[in-house]
């Protein structure tokens, strides 16, 4: 028989700590962030961020590679569905706009995460040496 208190742990679980539930949560954080505007692009924000992420989650080498094959129809298909980018910016506005942000910008986003990750449980595995957490984010 399965306790209450696991189902309840599992549901929360494939909310917040599936990749899509990551990836809301990462782009409702970003939503929510106060920026100053970038009056040569049109192209938001949350696309540009949430395209930062998919560079580094589809695993692309380079954003010369990310450039080449960001029309191909299963990459568009990953940012639409996956990262839930509507306009996918070049390489260039995406380096302008990412090298004028503060780290303090996605602060909080991580934060989040960690915490969703803390109450799912799911960083006792990488507990070292105590409290000490050994992972690679």
């Amino acid at each position: 028989m399965i306790s209450t208190n696991w189902e309840g742990n599992m549901g929360f679980k494939r909310k917040y700590l599936s990749a899509d539930g990551l990836h809301r949560v990462v782009r409702h954080s970003f939503e929510r962030m106060r920026v100053p505007a970038c009056p040569r692009s049109n192209i938001s924000w949350q696309d540009c961020l949430m395209s930062g992420l998919a560079v580094f989650g589809l695993k692309f080498p380079s954003l010369l590679k990310f450039e080449q094959e960001k029309l191909e129809p299963f990459t568009r298909r990953n940012l639409k569905n996956l990262y839930h980018v509507t306009q996918v910016p070049s390489d260039t506005c995406l380096r302008e706009r990412l090298d004028s942000l503060s780290p303090e910008h996605i602060r909080r986003p991580f934060k989040r995460i960690f915490a969703h990750l803390q109450r799912g449980k799911a960083l006792e595995r990488y507990k070292y040496l105590g409290d000490y957490l050994l992972i690679s984010i």
